[in-house]
């Protein structure tokens, strides 16, 4: 569960055993997400949790973000919004993301990024939001991919 505490700042009331010194006391529910948290925490996660302790927003931003770190992303059945804001993904680690049909949004900005990238995501049934700036996506390929992916996506460049 999280709690708004003030304007843009989460505090997140689940716990994941990793990381919490001494483990999880007995009041705290853990999160159903909690391995991939765990799993993500060395790349620097931050992740917005539902009231029912699911991931639904995620920031895997940075360099020191790879493919190897949508690995855990992939199994985040509830995750609706996703930021690579200038990490390492390639194309290839975009197809990892194919296993993510609740993603509405995704942030792709500074990437390496190129059309063929795309494709992985072109049979997303929930992505509405797809952030290509500064990338090799041109923009003749974005307006391409709109058209092969679900009716009505907003590419942003």
């Amino acid at each position: 569960m999280t709690r708004r505490h003030r304007p843009g700042v989460w505090i997140v009331l689940l716990c994941v055993p990793a990381l919490a010194p001494g483990g999880c006391k007995k009041k705290e529910q853990e999160s159903p997400d909690a391995p991939a948290l765990a799993a993500l925490a060395p790349y620097g996660a931050q992740a917005k949790l539902s009231d029912q302790g699911r991931v639904v927003e995620l920031k895997l931003e940075g360099q020191r973000v790879d493919n190897a770190a949508l690995d855990h992303v992939k199994g985040l059945a509830q995750l609706k919004t996703l930021s690579l804001y200038g990490s390492s993904v390639t194309d290839d680690g975009l197809a990892k993301l194919r296993e993510s049909p609740a993603l509405e949004a995704l942030g792709l900005g500074r990437t390496g990024v190129t059309r063929r990238g795309l494709a992985h995501l072109e049979r997303l049934p929930a992505l509405r939001w797809l952030w290509v700036n500064e990338t090799k996506v041109t923009p003749a390929e974005a307006e391409d991919f709109k058209k092969k992916a679900v009716p009505g996506i907003t590419v942003y460049r």
